[in-house]
């Protein structure tokens, strides 16, 4: 595992928002509650993004990634061929 200043770089791939939002909250240990008082965003905007039912603004997702330990980096995709 790769480390930045520190930490350890993660790479983890995921279909959609709510993988993503259940991934990091299970590895930094949080109840949907605890994220919630944490996040300053409701328990119940977080359920429904868990469950799919609501995609959050990109604010409150990186609010929410930022609150378990988490951002978001972009990188090139490689195409075909490379």
């Amino acid at each position: 595992m790769e480390t930045l200043a520190g930490r350890a770089r993660v790479q983890a791939e995921f279909s959609d928002v709510s993988e993503m939002i259940i991934w990091a909250r299970n590895m930094a240990g949080f109840t949907q509650l605890a994220l919630a008082k944490a996040s300053g965003i409701s328990e119940n905007t977080i359920l429904r993004a868990e469950k799919g039912r609501l995609q959050p603004s990109a604010e409150k997702l990186f609010k929410i990634l930022n609150t378990c330990g988490f951002c978001i980096s972009l990188e090139p995709m490689e195409t075909e061929g490379e």
